[in-house]
């Protein structure tokens, strides 16, 4: 019995033939979901940022919780910034990736993937001030001097 598969027929082996399609049919979908994962360095720097922002969060409920205010608030926005850092991996590093190669619909999921759902995600999850307080200490004043004298930091001046 074929299966339509990305518009591609499957033929399924014979034992599937005797046990029934739809138990093959799920056999098939896991299989093909848990194959074709890629390693992308994209995944180091994704990790390096998390760690960071894991960090920073910690120190900063932390501090909300001793001074007596709800803690909740940011819990939730590490949760929308953590799912926007999900869907970027999913759409870069998993099967969606892959068949996005020879498939115009994957392509396409891929590009909504990237386009509107995941800069949402990560820009309601207001990752900056856990950010902020994640890095180390020096990086942190490094950055603030940056931020005080924007034009020193700036490698295009205007010169008029």
């Amino acid at each position: 019995m074929p299966i339509g598969v990305w518009g591609r027929e499957v033929r399924l082996p014979g034992a599937c033939r005797s046990r029934g399609a739809d138990v093959c049919w799920s056999g098939y979908l896991v299989t093909a979901v848990l194959q074709h994962w890629s390693f992308d360095p994209f995944l180091l720097a994704v990790v390096l940022v998390a760690a960071v922002h894991a960090r920073g969060l910690r120190r900063h409920v932390g501090a909300i919780a001793r001074s007596g205010r709800a803690v909740r608030p940011w819990i939730g926005q590490a949760v929308l910034w953590w799912a926007g850092l999900l869907v970027l991996l999913v759409a870069v590093m998993s099967p969606v990736d892959f068949w996005s190669e020879t498939h115009l619909t994957a392509h396409v999921v891929q590009h909504i993937l990237l386009a509107f759902v995941a800069p949402p995600l990560i820009v309601l999850g207001a990752p900056w001030v856990p950010l902020l307080r994640g890095v180390p200490g020096r990086v942190a004043h490094a950055y603030g001097r940056v931020l005080q004298h924007p034009a020193d930091g700036c490698p295009i001046r205007d010169h008029g």
